[in-house]
Formats: C-alpha cells, sequence, structure tokens
C-alpha cells in the first residue's frame, strides 16, 4: 500500500514541477518576444531608424518586412496608450520604412 501512495506522490510532484517549468517558459518566451518588439519600436520612435543590430545582420528587405510586422502589431496591441499614441507609431514606422528605401 506504502509504495502506491509513494507512486501517487512522485507523480503529482512531477506534474507540479512539470506545470511551473510550462508557465515558466511561456513567461519568459513571452517576455523576450514582447520585450524585443517594444526595445524596437523604443528605438524607432528616438532615432527614426530601425535597431543598429538589424542593420548590421538584415539585408533591406527583410528589415522593410521586419518594420511591417511591427506596424500591425502596432495596429492589433492593447499595450500601447492610446489611439494617439498608436497613429504616431505607425507614422514613425512608415517613416523609417520610406527612409530605408532611400
Amino acid at each position: 500500500m506504502s509504495l502506491i501512495l509513494a507512486a501517487m506522490l512522485v507523480f503529482a510532484v512531477s506534474i507540479v514541477l512539470i506545470m511551473l517549468g510550462g508557465v515558466w517558459l511561456a513567461q519568459t518566451v513571452m517576455k523576450r518576444t514582447i520585450g524585443k518588439r517594444h526595445e524596437a519600436l523604443d528605438t524607432i520612435m528616438r532615432t527614426g531608424a530601425p535597431p543598429a543590430d538589424w542593420l548590421d545582420t538584415m539585408p533591406a528587405g527583410r528589415i522593410e518586412r521586419e518594420l511591417d510586422r511591427l506596424a500591425a502589431y502596432v495596429r492589433r496591441t492593447r499595450l500601447v496608450d492610446g489611439e494617439e499614441t498608436r497613429r504616431q507609431l505607425i507614422e514613425r514606422l512608415r517613416q523609417a520604412k520610406l527612409a530605408g528605401k532611400g
């Protein structure tokens, strides 16, 4: 009987640890993904140009796609202060894209 209880306890502890690990992993991935997007948006707002690491590592076509993806993110996210901020971000992304073409 004690062997069954020990096995059940090990199983329960294992399940809890797997769940906690999954939650931690999901949080880490989301923080990294959203954090990178917001860092890129901040750089574009401050400088009017894509982040330096993008310019160093990505071809021009990919930078344009990333700027388009950021604009789509800004249009759909709730993490923007308001509609005026959203409009300013989209305009600044458009200017950065045009600057990259010229």
